[in-house]
């Protein structure tokens, strides 16, 4: 598996404002009340970012399944979620994903202030 360079982010924040991500995020929630933003990276290749709106009474494992769709897994290949959190310091770290976990908890637990959800797939090869 490989380590966290760049993280989604970090990736985010330089391309725009904590006020132009909070009210992005905001009008998203407005218009989409069940549903959480979220962008997500494939571990390894942070030069695309890849944004959902997914519904908060979904679980992990239905984001899984439309990112290995999105991103041509291999069923050879295990599909793991990390979710990027803030400390109280502002340093990222990520812990698993339980694939069982609503969305919506999840984004309770470790939403960022600017409203999305933060998340890295890593694939591993695990079926032989």
């Amino acid at each position: 598996m490989q380590f966290l360079r760049v993280t989604t982010t970090e990736r985010v924040h330089d391309d725009s404002t904590l006020e132009a991500r909070k009210a992005k995020s905001k009008k998203m929630r407005e218009t989409h009340t069940e549903f959480i933003p979220v962008y997500a990276t494939l571990l390894g290749d942070t030069s695309k970012i890849y944004r959902f709106l997914i519904n908060k009474s979904n679980r992990l494992t239905a984001l899984q399944v439309t990112f290995r769709k999105k991103v041509n897994v291999s069923p050879t290949e295990g599909l793991f979620v990390m979710i990027e959190r803030l400390d109280e310091t502002g340093k990222v770290s990520t812990v698993m994903g339980n694939s069982n976990d609503f969305i919506g908890n999840v984004h309770e637990r470790y939403g960022h202030s600017d409203g999305f959800l933060y998340l890295h797939f890593a694939k591993e090869n695990v079926f032989g």
